[in-house]
């Protein structure tokens, strides 16, 4: 289970870049080896420098705050600080004073601890499972119209994570539902069934999965010119979404 200690919070050094991106992509390496091994140390790198970019734009500029901005994209996706999911993230994040950073901070880590311990269960009980679930989903969307998206979406969060649903909330989840709606619409996306698939990965994986350089493969699909139609990308997508999650289960039952 991916864990974030206190003492990452505490180091006042601001950082120095160029040495501060290679660290952080050992550190992540470590902190996420799985994902990290798949992305590779040159996207490692294109992840550690965005996410230092973002962070100074809410003040964070220490080495500690800015560790810990990295950690929460590994956790909760990178667009974690714009993510109705988590509200608590924009609460911390809304006064971009560099002089409140370190408060800032560790009210931050303190309820991303939380964040995680409801969402992910003991030992990742809760989130073992939900993989399990969205796998099953995933081979199986319904079809759907498009005015039933936000019903058949609402319940599939609740289905395949409830524990996720429960801490986020509903009107969360109807805020990313919206948000995942608009997004569709801007991308080509008009069946119900594909929107449902675009919405199950923003609860997965982030309200900015889309654009994500943690997941490059969903960003890949869904702008790929070679395949005009965008109805047939996202029918790509579905086909790597359900590798990506087999591909975690099985890695899971190697290791238990």
């Amino acid at each position: 289970m991916l864990r974030i200690s206190k003492a990452q919070v505490e180091a006042f050094k601001p950082i120095a870049l160029a040495d501060f991106e290679t660290q952080m992509v050992a550190h992540s390496e470590r902190f996420s080896p799985t994902l990290s091994s798949v992305l590779g140390k040159d996207q490692l790198r294109v992840v550690v420098r965005s996410a230092v970019e973002v962070a100074s734009r809410y003040g964070f500029t220490f080495t500690g705050p800015v560790r810990l901005f990295i950690e929460l994209g590994f956790l909760f996706g990178s667009g974690f600080h714009a993510d109705p999911q988590y509200p608590w993230a924009h609460e911390f994040l809304a006064d971009p004073d560099p002089q409140t950073q370190m408060p800032r901070a560790q009210e931050l880590h303190a309820r991303s601890v939380e964040a995680m311990d409801r969402i992910n269960g003991p030992g990742d009980l809760y989130l073992d499972a939900a993989f399990e679930r969205i796998r099953a989903f995933g081979e199986d969307i319904p079809m759907v119209r498009p005015v039933e998206v936000p019903t058949v979406a609402l319940s599939a969060m609740c289905e395949v994570h409830p524990e996720k649903a429960a801490f986020v909330g509903e009107p969360a989840l109807r805020a990313l539902i919206e948000a995942g709606e608009v997004e569709a619409k801007e991308r080509g996306i008009y069946e119900g069934r594909d929107i449902v698939l675009l919405l199950t990965l923003m609860f997965a994986f982030g309200r900015g999965c889309t654009d994500d350089p943690l997941y490059p493969w969903i960003s890949r699909t869904l702008s790929n010119e070679r395949i005009p139609d965008p109805a047939r990308r996202v029918r790509q997508l579905h086909r790597k979404a359900l590798t990506w999650v087999r591909a975690v289960l099985e890695n899971k039952r190697r290791a238990s």
